[in-house]
């Protein structure tokens, strides 16, 4: 933690709670200036004073009651303090801002200025100062310092900003940081050299977190990640009275230029001849003839398995997880038509998922979620095809977490793009290690970088300058090593609440990840201490479930907000959770469940019928071990006549009541995204956290 003299001012940022919250009468009382010593309102952006006679310097900044961007400024907060009126409660706008600020990391030192008590009785004002005090410590989960605008207060407020102790934010601290206190663009002589459309800006600020070095690339928060042409060390324009003199000698600005910059490219380029294949020799064809079938009962090969009509395909349900796989699998031939698992809940609208094709409507979602969760993964074979056909992509494993599964056995060709790592933590060390040199924490720079000439309006547009009524706050931030990279990502996270609302994988959602937001695909799956994991249809309403997608890359730790869009067009927060790793050789499986029903039992032997239709499909299935709901488990002894029935034996004697399955396994990979390096420019309207109320208090918030 920080307890000294910060190198850059302290970042409080200002969170209205109440309607009538008045901030920049804080911010006035903050920064140690009256009503006398100004006769225009303070600007909207940051501003920069030393603290009384400390050595402490303090940046105070109105919070914005826009989500995203009271987000990025919280990123680099070092204190918060939460404005209300002590005789009203908090809205509903304020408790979603703070809900969701909290899910995403709010900084330990917390301050609450109470205003209009200092009016009311003493034994009054006390009791609503202790009442906003538990209130705040129940909602933020931490200590907090409740002080009114009495002049004893304002000395109070000022010692606590000076002498709080600052504990560390290992999420934030480890990526250089910029928030703008001016955005200029360069002159006409100095846009040479850059291409058509671009412009040349400036973003200067107090350096927050780590150093940074002009090789990283910059990340524009919703505008994308670009590489910078130099930085300007300037002379801190508050310097505290130990470091007056060392300020006043460097009068002399410091230009630092990149010499071997990051490169932009965020894919891999792909080599089509990789998935060429060479005819096997004689040696290898005899070889695989003697070991036909994977260890652990994986399903044997089949040179004489059947084909199936194409035009029988409308006339299936498909499973959505064919999309991301099918098309990019290198093993398959081209012209090859697979069938897989049913269910046509999977076709998605661009808005959101509420409605989805062949006319499934929310409340049909709901009930094959429920069907889900009642019989997970449970489907029918199908009778007019053989399962052999329709579940030729699936094998058998006699236990999930000791049967081998080859992590590169037919990877999809995606895999050539991203960038996969053989020590992950030896990857991140060396990033945060190169991470530390160039321009420290505390100095005052400019960070000059190309961007598109649309963005450029739009950023100085919203500069901070004066009044600016348009004013809206910009972090910039530096990438790490190999941040600006593709892989596959893994987040682990849970829902934030569950209020009915149904999240399919595969759904496309919104993922803000540290100073990125982006939309994603996700494949859920369970959270487990194996090397197998298994794919979860839904996002489960409480346990905590990992959500992994090809995104860029981002080290742990980090936190992760994911929103979903409605069909209404607003967004809701839907899951929360950190950073886990970029791993590729996470091994997510897609399980199937073949149910069937007892006919005939007798001791341990029972007659089974209903899971096939063919005895082709008894002796293809027959190395497959077999399980029951009771717990029994057991195998394949012989089918018995042409119908599908089979018999079985099993370690104890079964009941009638009993169902007996057979669990089928398929790896299965998220789609590629489009366009992977698009970062969303906004989310538009946040919904709500608290339902059936818009803009009204929330009564007993407090």
């Amino acid at each position: 933690g920080c307890g000294g003299v910060a190198p850059a001012p302290r970042l409080t940022v200002l969170i209205g709670c109440t309607r009538s919250a008045n901030l920049s009468s804080v911010k006035r009382m903050l920064l140690g200036k009256g009503a006398e010593e100004m006769d225009e309102a303070l600007p909207l952006g940051p501003i920069t004073a030393q603290i009384g006679q400390s050595q402490q310097r303090v940046t105070v900044i109105e919070g914005s009651r826009d989500l995203v961007a009271l987000l990025d400024t919280l990123m680099v907060a070092d204190i918060v303090a939460f404005v209300a009126q002590g005789e009203e409660d908090i809205d509903a706008k304020s408790m979603h801002l703070l809900h969701t600020s909290k899910l995403y990391g709010l900084p330990a030192a917390t301050l609450v200025v109470v205003q209009g008590v200092d009016g009311m009785a003493t034994s009054k004002r006390a009791q609503v100062l202790k009442n906003w005090e538990a209130g705040m410590a129940q909602a933020t989960g931490r200590e907090v310092k409740v002080v009114g605008q009495k002049s004893d207060d304002v000395s109070v407020a000022t010692r606590f900003l000076a002498n709080t102790k600052i504990p560390d934010r290992p999420s934030w601290q480890s990526h250089p940081m910029v928030l703008a206190e001016s955005v200029q663009r360069a002159p006409d002589d100095a846009q040479a050299g850059g291409e058509e459309g671009e412009v040349l800006i400036g973003v200067t600020g107090y350096v927050r977190g780590s150093a940074l070095n002009p090789n990283m690339l910059i990340h524009m928060p919703a505008q994308g990640s670009y590489q910078m042409s130099k930085i300007t060390v300037h002379a801190d324009p508050c310097p505290t009275g130990k470091s007056t003199s060392a300020s006043s000698a460097m009068s002399k600005e410091e230009e630092l230029l990149p010499d071997s910059p990051e490169e932009l490219t965020m894919d891999n380029e792909v080599d089509d001849m990789d998935a060429e294949q060479t005819w096997p020799t004689e040696e290898e064809l005899e070889g695989a003839k003697t070991s036909r079938m994977y260890k652990g009962a994986n399903l044997p090969i089949d040179d004489e398995a059947p084909e199936h009509d194409p035009d029988e395909d409308d006339e299936e349900e498909l499973d959505e997880e064919e999309e991301g796989d099918d098309d990019s699998d290198v093993s398959e031939p081209p012209d090859e038509v697979v069938l897989d698992e049913g269910s046509d809940d999977d076709a998605m609208t661009e808005a959101g998922g509420e409605t989805m094709a062949g006319g499934e409507d929310f409340l049909d979602r709901r009930s094959r979620a429920k069907e889900d969760k009642d019989f997970p993964d449970e489907v029918d074979t199908p009778v007019d095809m053989p399962a052999r056909v329709r579940f030729q992509k699936f094998r058998g494993l006699k236990s999930v977490r000791t049967s081998p599964w080859d992590p590169y056995e037919n990877l999809p060709v995606d895999y050539q793009k991203i960038s996969q790592f053989k020590n992950i933590m030896a990857s991140r060390l060396r990033a945060r290690a190169e991470s530390k040199q160039g321009v420290q924490p505390g100095k005052y720079v400019t960070v000059w970088v190309r961007v598109p000439m649309a963005f450029a309006d739009k950023v100085l547009e919203e500069a901070p300058s004066g009044d600016n009524s348009k004013y809206q706050p910009l972090v910039i931030g530096g990438l790490l090593k190999y941040e600006n990279k593709m892989a596959m990502m893994h987040y682990n996270v849970s829902r934030v609440r569950d209020d009915g609302d149904v999240i399919k994988s595969k759904d496309t959602l919104v993922l803000i990840c540290g100073m990125r937001r982006f939309e994603i695909r996700p494949n859920f799956s369970e959270c487990k201490g194996t090397d197998k994991h298994r794919v979860l249809r839904y996002l489960p309403p409480k346990a905590a479930t990992f959500a992994s997608c090809y995104a860029p890359v981002q080290w742990a730790p980090a936190p992760v907000l994911i929103m979903k869009k409605q069909k209404s067009g607003v967004m809701t927060v839907v899951a929360a959770g950190r950073v886990a790793a970029p791993d590729a050789n996470r091994i997510t499986l897609k399980r199937l469940v073949l149910t069937a029903l007892p006919y005939k039992i007798k001791k341990r032997k029972a007659t089974v019928r209903f899971m096939f239709f063919n005895p082709t499909d008894i002796h293809w299935f027959k190395p497959v071990e077999l399980w029951s709901k009771e717990g029994r488990r057991g195998h394949i002894k012989e089918s018995l006549g042409t119908h599908g029935h089979m018999k079985c034996i099993f370690d104890a004697p079964i009941l009638h009541s009993d169902t007996i399955c057979m669990s089928l396994y398929k790896r299965v990979f998220p789609p590629y995204p489009e366009e992977p390096a698009r970062q969303l420019r906004t989310l538009g309207e946040i919904k709500m956290d608290v339902r059936g109320v818009a803009d009204g208090p929330v009564a007993g918030a407090v």
